[in-house]
């Protein structure tokens, strides 16, 4: 008896940035053009940012998550009511990812200083 294989999750800051970068790729719809994914639906892929969101919550700070999470249910949203990416609300969608992308860069980046003061200390 063979098991599905388990749900990738985003686990660092730096896996979430690439999880947000496919979304922009496959939103609105999230379902895999190629045939090798065909689990794949708008239920999947935020599910594995919201898992992969938790799972980094400690690097991200609350106040950051709460942020994210909230933007990431605002994107949802939108590309629910644009299937089609023909009424202008998908776009917008798009943009809120982006503005996550910002929210982690700037984790990111806050984790890469405090990296290279302890290098120099």
């Amino acid at each position: 008896m063979s098991t599905a294989p388990a749900r990738y999750v985003p686990a660092t800051i730096s896996e979430l940035l690439d999880h947000l970068e496919l979304m922009l790729t496959m939103s609105p719809t999230f379902k895999d053009r190629t045939g090798y994914f065909p689990k794949h639906s708008p239920d999947y892929i935020f599910g594995q940012l919201y898992d992969g969101l938790l799972l980094s919550k400690s690097d991200i700070g609350d106040v950051r998550y709460e942020a994210i999470v909230v933007l990431a249910g605002e994107a949802r949203v939108l590309f629910d009511a644009d299937p089609q990416d023909d009424n202008g609300q998908a776009h917008e969608g798009r943009k809120i990812i982006l503005k996550m992308e910002d929210i982690l860069n700037e984790v990111f980046r806050e984790h890469e200083k405090r990296r290279d003061r302890k290098r120099r200390d």
